[in-house]
């Protein structure tokens, strides 16, 4: 039921824009200073757009060491509340983190399954990781 409100409000409320690079799975949004809006993508890899999502940059640098960007999917992607530049996707390889922005990304080496949600506890000190295979993992974060 949760899905189908946001849909709903997303349909009424929210101006559409054609987004072309593959099918959203995630989005982040800097709400701390830039308002920068970054998605994840099936098979489209990792982007940056600006706030009223005129112009966008693929963000791609360093993701996915064992296959080539747009042959594997970023599920999701979180990014730290009190700084915009630090951001963590979860793939089907694992978990990827940027501490610019999305510039460059590099292994985590927190796990090698599928991630499939990704959520900062109470502060930036610790993720929780979901995976394809119910598992939920804490790892302890320093920035």
């Amino acid at each position: 039921m949760k899905n189908y409100v946001l849909a709903i409000c997303l349909l009424l409320f929210i101006p559409c824009v054609c987004f072309s690079q593959g099918t959203v799975y995630s989005l982040a949004i800097d709400r701390g200073h830039s308002g920068d809006v970054y998605t994840s993508t099936y098979l489209g890899g990792f982007w940056k757009g600006d706030e009223n999502l005129s112009s966008w940059q693929e963000r791609n640098n360093g993701l996915s060491s064992r296959q080539p960007v747009h042959s594997f999917t970023i599920l999701c992607a979180a990014m730290a509340p009190s700084n915009g530049n630090i951001l963590y996707v979860g793939t089907t390889e694992g978990v990827y983190r940027s501490i610019n922005g999305g510039q460059t990304w590099a292994d985590t080496e927190f796990t090698d399954d599928s991630v499939t949600n990704l959520s900062f506890g109470r502060t930036t000190s610790s993720i929780y990781i979901g995976t394809i295979h119910n598992d939920i993992i804490k790892r302890d974060l320093y920035h």
